[in-house]
Formats: C-alpha cells, structure tokens, sequence
C-alpha cells in the first residue's frame, strides 16, 4: 500500500503521462523499467556515510606548519587595553 504521498505524487506523474504522445509514453516505460532492473530507484540506493568536521580539515592532526602559524597568530596577538 502506499503512502498518502507517493500515491498523490503517482497521480501527478499519471496526468503529466496522459498528455504525452505514446511514443514518449513507451520511451518513459522502456527507462523506468531500466531504471529499476538496474536497482537505482532512491530506496535502493546506499546511505551516505556521515561526515564528520574532521573530513573537511584541510590539515592533518600534528602538522608542524600548522603549529607554526597557530603559534605566530597567537604571538602576534596583544591585548589593548582602552
């Protein structure tokens, strides 16, 4: 059975179908079928692995060049009084 909205969703691309020609009509029968003989319907897809802030770090943990310039930054750094 299906969902409220995958049942209206199915309406739409029904109606959308009917105004096609019927050569287009086969044509999107011919690549649905494909499409899921090939098992790449979005259920069938694999789930992404989550990401974690460390994947997006553009240095590695350690990295000396990086230690540097941490450590010229925060010597650089005064504190004002105003």
């Amino acid at each position: 059975m299906l969902a409220a909205t995958e049942a209206r969703l199915l309406e739409r691309y029904l109606m959308s179908l009917r105004r096609l020609s019927t050569e287009a009509q086969q044509e999107f029968v011919t690549r649905l079928t494909e499409s899921l003989r090939k098992g790449t319907s979005p259920s069938n897809k694999p789930e992404p692995t989550p990401k974690t802030m460390l994947d997006f770090a553009g240095i590695w943990q350690n990295d000396p060049e990086a230690d540097s310039i941490e450590t010229a930054i925060r010597e650089g750094r005064s504190a004002r009084a105003w």
